[in-house]
């Protein structure tokens, strides 16, 4: 629907989360495009001042890479998403980030 929508009729923030889900059904069907489209969600939302919504965002990134066996590119990406979501006292979010299987060292405080 989003994608449907003239580009200069389409809000930003859609079309980041546009990106995001893009991200998200080429992991599930095993295209290409995963990493792109995580990055340039998280970029956009970081620029809309979403910290939210860009904190979910290098989360699934970070999930991502570690099914990829990147765990170092997704340690940063976790330390992130943890940081804002312990600021925005986001419960659950703060636990899912927990449970991905990375450097547990950084992720157990």
């Amino acid at each position: 629907i989003v994608s449907a929508i003239p580009p200069g009729r389409q809000s930003p923030y859609l079309d980041a989360q546009s990106h995001r889900l893009r991200a998200k059904l080429a992991d599930l069907r095993g295209g290409d495009g995963v990493e792109t489209g995580f990055k340039r969600a998280a970029g956009m939302l970081r620029e809309l001042e979403t910290p939210f919504w860009m904190a979910v965002t290098l989360l699934e990134h970070a999930e991502w890479l570690v099914r990829q066996q990147r765990d170092e590119d997704a340690k940063p990406l976790l330390d992130e998403a943890r940081e804002v979501f312990e600021r925005l006292e986001a419960t659950p979010w703060i636990e899912r980030t927990n449970e991905v299987p990375v450097g547990r060292a950084t992720i157990d405080r």
